[in-house]
């Protein structure tokens, strides 16, 4: 099942969930949790049968939720990692400044100008950061300081070049194989024929999969790829530049127009740099995705009957399983079945889980026979969703970027045979926002043409990356 993303705000992710199958009837009068598929795919269960005492219950699902390990994290911060940054100076850029310094191209705070970019990556430039002009030829800054950068950066004089040439710079951080520098390219990422800007965008990808492909034990602890992207304010400029563009031959009509960072950076400057990208951008999107045991689960319950049946454990506790226990079924239910739904917040505010928020995401469901022992989880398959006694029905980003919400609907039924159920919600690899920023053809007044070429370059192939899990648990 998939739910659309919304263009706006914190948008609606890719929702893919399975589900479990019809309950059916054994020959004993009970009802199963599971399907026969997935009992056979489990190769049976382990250990003896809990029965349905609370109790019992409660014991066999401390042993089925074992914590959820991450699948990728980031190393120990190595700090004083040195930056390039190379800075697009074609003519088109020009447009996202103004001589005046109009309120919507300011630097301040909640500002998504250009001028307000350039102002949160200067945190990142220390005494040792080295700067670059490119576009026809890739030319050194002259600076003798931080802040005389900052002041050439912010005046249209500055861009003056007349081509976009990435390909100039990607093969100068190229040569960075020991991954030793954070290395930064600032671009609209627009090209004059459409042949130039898939080509761009296939070696940006292709130099991108080798830094995020490297293992954290690897030579300088591995690299990784992240891409950052505004929807900066501008103002048309002349035609001979390029870049965006508006009906208005005046060139005062303020438009939206994406400015775009590639940063290959080294694992261990991450915890540096990705929150500056994240602070400087709209959107961002980070590979490989990574997580850790820093996210706290709450649950948002309903009232009633359903609040009675429904237990949670390992709520808001950090690095812990959390399990959603729900059961019996009152006894005047008969043998109807019996549902709630509620909703489980992640809190990623302070986990590298955050930088992952941006991608389009998907949840699986897997499920066990609860006994004694380890359960043996089988995936269940997407058509036996209606079914399911535990099942994801939704997810959504809050709109401050810091949190995940996924609505879940549990049902049980007197003699239904206890069962747990895994679900994780996993990153796709994908940037959720592709399709707000790329145009399907060359020229488009404000998109860009080519960006998908970059991820389908980046991905070699299908990857995800879970986030975070929880359990539930009917009987």
């Amino acid at each position: 099942m998939r739910v659309s993303r919304s263009a706006a705000g914190a948008a609606l992710a890719v929702l893919a969930a399975c589900g479990g199958d019809q309950s059916r009837a054994g020959s004993s009068g009970t009802s199963s949790a599971l399907p026969k598929q997935a009992v056979a795919n489990s190769g049976g269960a382990p250990g003896e049968p809990c029965g349905r005492a609370l109790d019992a219950v409660l014991r066999c699902a401390r042993t089925a939720a074992q914590p959820i390990v991450p699948s990728d994290t980031l190393p120990a911060q190595t700090a004083g990692t040195a930056v390039v940054f190379y800075v697009d100076g074609s003519g088109s850029m020009t447009g996202y400044l103004d001589q005046e310094f109009a309120e919507s191209f300011s630097s301040g705070t909640g500002s998504v100008s250009y001028r307000r970019m350039l102002s949160r990556l200067s945190t990142l430039w220390g005494p040792r950061a080295e700067g670059y002009s490119f576009g026809t030829r890739v030319v050194p800054i002259s600076a003798r300081s931080n802040q005389d950068v900052i002041a050439q950066l912010v005046q249209t004089s500055f861009y003056s070049q007349t081509d976009t040439r990435v390909e100039d710079v990607l093969d100068q951080i190229a040569k960075d194989s020991a991954r030793a520098r954070v290395h930064l390219i600032v671009t609209d990422g627009r090209r004059d024929d459409g042949a130039s800007t898939m080509a761009q965008y296939k070696r940006v990808g292709e130099l991108a999969r080798a830094w995020a492909a490297d293992e954290p034990g690897g030579a300088g602890g591995g690299g990784m790829f992240a891409l950052a992207v505004s929807a900066a304010p501008f103002r048309r400029v002349s035609r001979k530049f390029g870049g965006c563009w508006t009906s208005d031959p005046s060139g005062r009509t303020t438009i939206s127009c994406p400015v775009y960072v590639f940063a290959f950076l080294p694992r261990a400057a991450a915890n540096d740099v990705l929150p500056v990208l994240r602070g400087a951008s709209t959107r961002l999107f980070v590979a490989p995705a990574v997580t850790d045991t820093a996210i706290a689960l709450h649950v948002e319950r309903e009232g009633g009957a359903q609040a009675a049946a429904l237990r949670v454990q390992g709520e808001r506790a950090a690095g812990q399983a959390l399990t959603l226990l729900f059961g019996p079924a009152p006894a005047d239910q008969g043998t109807r079945p019996f549902a709630t739904e509620l909703t489980v917040e992640a809190d990623l505010g302070r986990s590298a889980a955050r930088f992952s928020v941006d991608d389009s995401l998907a949840v699986r469901l897997f499920q066990a026979r609860l006994t004694t022992g380890a359960p043996r989880w089988a995936e269940v398959r997407p058509r036996d969703l209606a079914s399911a006694w535990v099942k994801p029905l939704a997810v959504r980003v809050d709109d401050d970027r810091t949190g995940i919400e996924l609505r879940m609907a549990l049902r049980t039924r007197a003699q239904l045979e206890p069962a747990a159920y895994r679900v994780e919600v996993l990153s796709t690899g994908m940037p959720a926002w592709l399709g707000d920023y790329e145009s399907a053809s060359h020229g488009d007044s404000t998109r860009t043409f080519g960006l998908s070429s970059l991820f389908e370059h980046l991905r070699a192939r299908p990857d995800t990356t879970r986030l975070f899990g929880l359990y539930g648990v009917v009987h």
